[in-house]
């Protein structure tokens, strides 16, 4: 996987956008993001179930879904007006990819209130994956984070709060460059840092390939942006405020100084 990654890295590409911002890409990632609940009350109203751990889109879903529209942002230029489409296909796509029972396009056609004809959805399909040249395999870096997770047998408070820290990461554009084994081994540092739980490990560094030096300055980052968090984005911080996320949102980021103190 780490060798494939190196295929797929992007520089930001919001140069090549006249009609985009770093805001609204930060809106649709927020929006792809409640697409997920909207999914899922939708799946429980239809079976009569009312508990949130019932049913959930995978996270790799998510993470593809993200991977792909910045992906093919990057090759094509788009107006405004079809970001949703974009977003919306997209996540069609890595449903088809990732899920077991994968949603079909009518409802995708239902989350978006039919602003979008099913021929639309199609047509763009056809784009983005042409765009691609149909190579949607792309290492997200929850695969990696789970991977790196195991090996040092983080409980699942941990992995949550590095999920949380991971999943924050795909609405700001500035992370977009970042390898996702990279961007995984730093946020599961932090998140180590977070729960007073040491850090980084002769066997992480082994399994990883990153050393303590390689994570410092996207740790560094990574806890500005947890303490710094843009209000105009809610979607993560409600998802992970949830019991069955065991509140992770609600955690404080560590103090800038004290950072510092333990890294360097």
């Amino acid at each position: 996987m780490k060798a494939r990654e190196e295929k797929f890295i992007i520089k930001d590409y919001m140069d090549k956008q006249p009609d985009l911002n770093r805001e609204m890409r930060g809106i649709l990632v927020d929006w792809m993001v409640e697409v997920q609940v909207t999914y899922l009350l939708l799946f429980q109203s239809e079976k009569l179930l009312f508990k949130m751990e019932n049913f959930e889109l995978n996270h790799e879903t998510l993470y593809l879904a993200v991977k792909l529209t910045d992906h093919y942002l990057s090759e094509t230029v788009s107006m405004r007006e079809n970001l949703q489409l974009i977003g919306s296909t997209t996540m069609l796509i890595a449903s088809k990819f990732e899920e077991r029972c994968p949603p079909c396009v009518d409802d995708f056609l239902y989350i978006c209130d039919d602003a979008y004809k099913r021929e639309e959805i199609i047509s763009m399909e056809i784009n983005i994956l042409q765009a691609l040249k149909f190579d949607i395999n792309i290492p997200v870096p929850y695969r990696f984070l789970r991977r790196y997770a195991k090996c040092i047998q983080a409980n699942m408070e941990t992995l949550t709060l590095a999920r949380y820290i991971c999943e924050l990461t795909l609405q700001e554009l500035e992370f977009v460059p970042e390898r996702g084994s990279k961007l995984a081994s730093a946020c599961l540092l932090l998140a180590m840092l977070m729960k007073d739980l040491g850090d980084w490990t002769p066997i992480l560094q082994y399994h990883t390939g990153y050393t303590l030096t390689d994570l410092l300055p996207l740790v560094k980052r990574l806890n500005f942006m947890l303490t710094y968090v843009d209000d105009k984005f809610k979607a993560v911080r409600s998802k992970y405020s949830h019991k069955v996320f065991f509140e992770v949102a609600k955690i404080k980021s560590l103090d800038i100084k004290k950072l510092h103190e333990v890294l360097d």
